[in-house]
């Protein structure tokens, strides 16, 4: 039941909002789960006998896998799973794309510097909570991906683009040239 109430959470939607839940993957067929799905929602979770709970598994991480191989385009909702953020001083997470915000994203912050050679790093939250503030020595804060820059000491602007099936991309714009810099290659889940 904790994983349906962090799903709920993590994705802002309101339990009593919904007008049916439909039970999939193994646990669909269990009684125990049937019943404390209903002992929450307070109504008679939907079991539909047209859909099979193992086979509607199987068919979304097949329809996911196309989605990433581009044979077709997005059919579903995505929503990053972790807090997404950078670095800023004394090795603490800014957090620039909070968990649950759906996809596609494209979001820039400002950073003032006085340093002209620093290291720019891209951080994920995978802890409870929000990330914000968390310092690179929490074993929930994993490190994605790192570069030295040279800047010409007037800011940055840091900007996270990641498309509607997970790739992201951060780009970081020195303010005084405008010359970018790319981090790629990261795994955002």
């Amino acid at each position: 039941m904790q994983k349906i109430e962090a799903v709920l959470r993590d994705t802002r939607f309101n339990l009593y909002n919904l007008s049916a839940l439909l039970l999939i993957g193994g646990g669909a067929n269990i009684p125990a789960v049937r019943k404390m799905v209903d002992c929450i929602y307070r109504k008679a979770p939907f079991i539909s006998d047209s859909v099979d709970p193992i086979y509607a598994v199987a068919m979304g991480a097949a329809v996911k896998g196309w989605i990433l191989d581009g044979i077709i385009s997005s059919v579903s909702v995505e929503r990053t799973v972790h807090d997404l953020g950078t670095y800023i001083d004394n090795n603490r997470m800014d957090v620039l794309i909070p968990k649950g915000t759906l996809l596609p994203v494209h979001v820039s912050k400002d950073y003032s510097l006085s340093l002209r050679r620093y290291t720019e790093k891209v951080y994920q939250w995978t802890g409870q909570g929000s990330g914000q503030d968390r310092i690179e020595d929490d074993p929930h804060l994993k490190v994605l991906a790192k570069k030295t820059l040279n800047v010409t000491g007037s800011g940055v602007r840091n900007t996270f683009i990641i498309d509607h099936s997970g790739v992201a991309k951060f780009v970081v714009t020195d303010k005084g040239s405008e010359e970018e810099f790319v981090l790629t290659g990261f795994d955002i889940n």
